[in-house]
């Protein structure tokens, strides 16, 4: 937005340095200055999938979304069939010094207009929830930001000529755009891969940026360095090959050995969860876990020998059946505790067998919940032995 407002500061005060930026390039048209503050605008009000803007602005932020690709649409007609719709001096009149490099003073570049078409729909198709509107979501915006590749390269390898009719800030920012939607939704598509904590968005955090820079500076090392004489145009072409190859089979070799180690963790992991499950199940001693609710979540046979409940009983069910009533209250300030991210420690809980007797708890481990939620915290295992204590009511259940 604020690269369209400014651009239209210097349509309004005809100002060539303000609507180029960059001296001896393409200006910026008004009509792609105002697209940008347009679908800036939308961008804004709908840039969270859970958004709590009133409707009337969502609605608006569609709205601007279809003017941009109307513009967008009619524009690429406009360069594809040679018509003057008289939209593109509708705000300003384009003097002499902005037609160089343009197609027709005042009407945006094809790259442009192709790019606005895309990104508009995008927009519209953030939120959607079927198949094919996502797919097509995140199609849009791949294929605008290939699209702006070529204005970006013309400047790159000659910036004195162009040959796509585009400034290259109205390419870059378009690029930048069209990567900035393609993201926008952390909850599927490419943007969940990439802001995803696991191994695949890890390697495309890292490999992308490389994907797109390198290969541009060999382009454009080889496209300044032939004429400079500074090498042949087969030794240009057999170097570029050559270091294309050895990139990719760099990216290969890095991505097998972090896959590999990733996968040698998981498998100690598991080796590791095994055996503690194994551990667990062998012990003749009561361990089962519950959530901060009281529900059991697991229980061993030694609980299954010590209480009389099977797992099948006690799993999803409420522990506080094997509460004595005169610890409930305890059993309550326990909980009430590690939902506030306090651990606990009891020297002699009391839980009640089927038939009534209590048993004694000779260990306990503490259980914490974590800082930024308090709620999801780690199960706790509990090591039981029978008691011969006296019986003991339940709690109300």
């Amino acid at each position: 937005m604020a690269f369209g407002l400014w651009v239209l500061l210097g349509w309004t005060f005809h100002s060539y340095i303000v609507k180029s930026i960059l001296p001896g390039q393409v200006t910026v048209k008004a009509n792609t200055a105002g697209c940008f503050i347009l679908i800036g605008f939308a961008l804004w009000i709908l840039r969270r999938e859970d958004s709590r803007a009133a409707a009337g602005w969502k609605l608006a932020a569609k709205i601007a979304a279809l003017i941009t690709s109307v513009v967008g649409l009619l524009s690429l007609l406009e360069f594809l069939f040679g018509w003057d719709l008289g939209i593109d001096q509708l705000w300003f009149h384009a003097g002499a010094e902005d037609i160089p490099g343009s197609v027709r003073a005042g009407l945006m570049s094809p790259t442009t207009a192709l790019g606005f078409l895309g990104l508009g729909p995008t927009v519209f198709l953030l939120d959607a929830r079927s198949r094919l509107a996502r797919w097509s979501a995140q199609l849009l915006p791949c294929g605008v930001a290939i699209a702006t590749m070529f204005g970006i390269l013309d400047f790159v390898l000659d910036p004195t000529r162009t040959r796509t009719y585009i400034s290259p800030l109205t390419a870059l920012l378009l690029f930048f755009l069209s990567f900035a939607l393609l993201f926008a939704r952390t909850g599927w598509g490419i943007g969940s891969l990439v802001a995803s904590p696991t191994l695949g968005g890890m390697l495309t955090r890292r490999m992308f940026p490389a994907a797109v820079v390198i290969p541009l500076m060999f382009g454009w090392l080889r496209w300044r360095g032939e004429p400079a004489g500074m090498f042949s145009a087969w030794t240009g072409l057999t170097v570029m090959t050559v270091f294309t190859v050895v990139l990719l089979g760099s990216f290969a070799v890095w991505t097998r050995f972090t896959v590999d180690r990733s996968e040698r963790e998981r498998r100690r992991l598991e080796e590791s969860e095994t055996q503690l499950a194994s551990i667990v199940r062998s012990s003749n001693d009561a361990i089962f876990s519950k959530t901060l609710d009281g529900i059991v979540t697991s229980w061993n046979p030694g609980a299954e020998a010590i209480y009389g409940y099977s797992a099948e009983e006690m799993i999803g069910q409420s522990i506080s059946r094997t509460i004595p009533t005169d610890q409930c209250q305890d059993f309550a300030a326990i909980l009430e505790r590690v939902s506030k991210g306090s651990g606990w420690n009891i020297t002699r809980p009391h839980v009640c067998t089927r038939t009534g007797g209590p048993s004694n708890c000779r260990s306990a481990s503490a259980l914490y919940g974590t800082k930024r939620a308090p709620s999801q915290v780690h199960p706790p295992s509990l090591a039981i032995s029978p008691s011969a204590s006296a019986p003991s009511e339940r709690c109300a259940r």
